[in-house]
């Protein structure tokens, strides 16, 4: 294959991959729209939503070392709706497995008369989760409870690399300490963006 040809065929599985999030995007937005979910509710799933397609964009159109270790780029052809969505899913359980061990979070969610049971309940509902889902959550949020860094986030990057890129691998720590980082500044951004509308929020009463 020529030098254009090859740049030709990149460029056109990158716009694919690029219109696939974008579809997924709208698809999550219009679900929370007309969720008549608890103010809250929404207002966390729209922002997850927004740092979750953030940090896609990230994983998947970056490049240098760091990609070398992670290993996302070198399978975005594998990539489809249906692994878009299941790779979404694994990001969601994991900002809520974090937002929940979190005992500031807790209070919160008690203060404004929401259990951490509808909390789940309406995230799940709005994302689609079936029943294999929330036990996918389940075990990699008791495994980040038991071995928080680098085992869980070396489970949750082969599961990236199952459920979204249909590859099998060997866990691997240095994917693991590659992969992690952005985990956490996708998730830090998300946080504090919430916490700017949850505090506007309760100023106006909304909550």
């Amino acid at each position: 294959m020529g030098l254009f040809s090859h740049l030709r065929e990149v460029a056109s599985g990158r716009n694919f991959i690029q219109n696939q999030l974008v579809d997924n995007f709208n698809k999550t937005l219009s679900r929370i729209e007309h969720s008549k979910s608890q103010k809250f509710i929404e207002d966390w799933s729209v922002l997850c939503t927004m740092n979750i397609d953030r940090l896609l964009g990230e994983l998947f159109f970056r490049s240098g070392k760091l990609d070398e270790y992670i290993g996302f780029v070198k399978h975005l052809s594998q990539l489809n709706e249906a692994r878009i969505v299941a790779i979404y899913k694994l990001l969601l359980g994991h900002f809520v497995a974090t937002f929940l061990s979190n005992q500031s979070n807790q209070e919160f969610l008690q203060i404004i008369n929401l259990s951490e049971r509808n909390f789940k309940k309406g995230i799940f509902r709005i994302f689609e989760f079936t029943q294999d889902d929330y036990v996918t959550y389940t075990r990699l949020h008791e495994e980040q409870i038991k071995e928080p860094h680098p085992g869980y986030a070396a489970n949750l990057h082969n599961e990236f690399l199952n459920k979204g890129f249909g590859v099998t691998a060997q866990k691997s720590i240095i994917a693991a300490t590659a992969f992690m980082p952005f985990l956490v500044n996708a998730y830090k951004s998300f946080i504090d963006c919430l916490t700017e509308m949850t505090s506007r929020r309760m100023t106006t009463g909304e909550y």
